[in-house]
């Protein structure tokens, strides 16, 4: 099925509250700009909202963002019940922090550190009232061949922090899984007694897009242990990742993966800054993934803004199948205007998806 025309539908009525709150917050300790932009369904009905580097105040009289290093962090959660959004950091002398740092890190305030290390986030879960996240380790190495701090990172590994999915406050972080070629967390879908976990893997010689899509599964109460977790080869469930298996699909480093109403299962990415979303679709959640056709587009940004790693929401999808959508938005006038770098959002009609559309998520029982 391909696409004759963009979808332009609005965002239902339960993302009202997080869509305007999310373009508009310039409160001082708001939530004022990032990108990623996961979201969890929380018990209850609430969202919990991941976001790597992020803003917290910092919006001047003139529309502009501060130059202050404290208004910026590596992460961020932003929790929504109902009409109501709060932002949730780490502070540190009334100054705030990321949300969640690599052990040992205590001292590197929000990441900036050459050296040291920093947590993006990838997707989450929760268990009971606790919020689970995919953290992927990065660190900025030495400077090579007169290159600065900029875009000069290395990834070193994923690891899962819990927090309080009421207040979001760090309980701990568990060491998970060592650096390799594929960036752990890129999405989860719980499924009966097991967790999803998608990778993307990417090229160690550069910025290769598009990248290709991995699964591992754990069982389900067992997310923190290492030892319960098998990654598909293609053919079966093994222990060492090493052995993860490509399932088909082109991805984004981000992307995500949601059950269709027809009880398959639908992955649905952006490729780099491509306006193009794409939708595969699977039997079971290990794959093989095929299909790959557009079911929506991005509108045109002003400003020449880009955008980037879209992600579904689909705590958020209608009877009918409709798809929420985010996506990222960065351009050179970040700092000068604070409406850029601010996610966006679109609706995906569920006539325009495989699989009858998305079935609405819900947290996974207790």
């Amino acid at each position: 099925m391909q696409l004759d025309r963009p979808p332009s539908t609005p965002a239902p009525a339960g993302l009202g509250p997080a869509a305007r709150f999310f373009s508009t917050a310039t409160g001082p300790h708001d939530f004022t700009g990032g990108d990623a932009t996961y979201s969890v369904p929380l018990r209850g009905g609430g969202s919990a909202w991941l976001f790597g580097d992020s803003f917290v105040g910092g919006v001047q009289p003139d529309g502009s963002r501060s130059n202050d290093p404290a208004t910026f962090v590596r992460n961020s959660i932003v929790l929504q019940d109902g009409a109501g959004l709060r932002t949730a950091t780490g502070h540190e002398d009334g100054v705030p922090v990321d949300a969640a740092r690599p052990p040992g890190m205590a001292e590197n305030r929000n990441g900036m550190l050459a050296g040291q290390q920093w947590y993006w986030p990838g997707h989450g879960t929760t268990r009971g009232d606790d919020l689970l996240v995919f953290e992927n380790r990065f660190d900025t190495p030495p400077a090579v061949d007169g290159a600065g701090l900029g875009w000069n990172w290395r990834y070193g590994g994923t690891d899962v922090a819990r927090f309080d999915a009421r207040t979001g406050e760090l309980r701990k972080v568990t060491p998970l899984l060592g650096a390799s070629d594929v960036l752990w967390g890129a999405a989860v879908l719980e499924r009966g007694d097991h967790t999803y976990v998608y990778g993307a893997e990417t090229d160690p010689a550069g910025e290769t897009v598009p990248r290709h899509a991995h699964v591992a599964r754990v069982p389900r109460e067992q997310l923190e242990d290492r030892a319960a977790w098998t990654f598909w080869d293609g053919s079966q469930w093994v222990p060492d990742a090493a052995r993860s298996a490509r399932i088909g699909a082109d991805v984004s480093t981000q992307f995500g993966v949601v059950d269709a109403r027809d009880g398959s299962t639908m992955l649905l990415s952006q490729q780099g800054f491509d306006h193009e979303l794409r939708a595969w679709t699977a039997a079971r959640p290990e794959g093989p993934f095929t299909g790959g056709d557009v079911v929506g587009e991005i509108p045109p940004q002003p400003g020449g803004r880009h955008v980037y790693n879209a992600v579904p929401h689909p705590q958020f999808a209608s009877p009918a199948g409709d798809l929420v959508v985010s996506y990222n938005v960065g351009g050179a006038d970040f700092m000068a205007d604070h409406t850029s770098y601010r996610p966006g959002f679109l609706t995906i009609p569920g006539d325009h998806l495989p699989g009858g559309g998305a079935a609405r998520a819900a947290p996974p029982p207790d």
